[in-house]
């Protein structure tokens, strides 16, 4: 398995993904300086992933974020691993989500 998710790859599985496979990881602080997320999305704190990473199952396949796709998500992401569960972090982290979802042409 891959340690990470490229953008276009994770945009089309969100249309798919189960509820509880992606993972807001940013800091607390980047998070309420920027609250948009993706769709889909839950915020977890990565400075408790020892707490929170209990409610996967092995094997449980996860995506994880920060706000560029730096030490934040590849820590948690590993963290993750270690404990058995399918973890990938995206590729650009939120910043390269944004940046496409805004150049994609608006529907409706």
């Amino acid at each position: 398995m891959k340690n990470e998710i490229d953008v276009l790859t994770l945009a089309e599985q969100v249309k798919t993904v189960p509820e509880g496979a992606i993972y807001d990881v940013r800091m607390r602080a980047d998070l309420l300086a920027n609250p948009q997320r993706i769709p889909g999305a839950q915020w977890r704190d990565p400075e408790q992933v020892d707490r929170w990473a209990a409610e996967f199952s092995k094997g449980q396949a996860v995506v994880v974020y920060d706000l560029t796709g730096g030490p934040v998500s590849r820590t948690v992401a590993e963290h993750l691993r270690q404990k058995g569960i399918e973890a990938r972090h995206l590729t650009g982290g939120l910043a390269t989500w944004l940046a496409w979802a805004a150049s994609q042409p608006r529907q409706g």
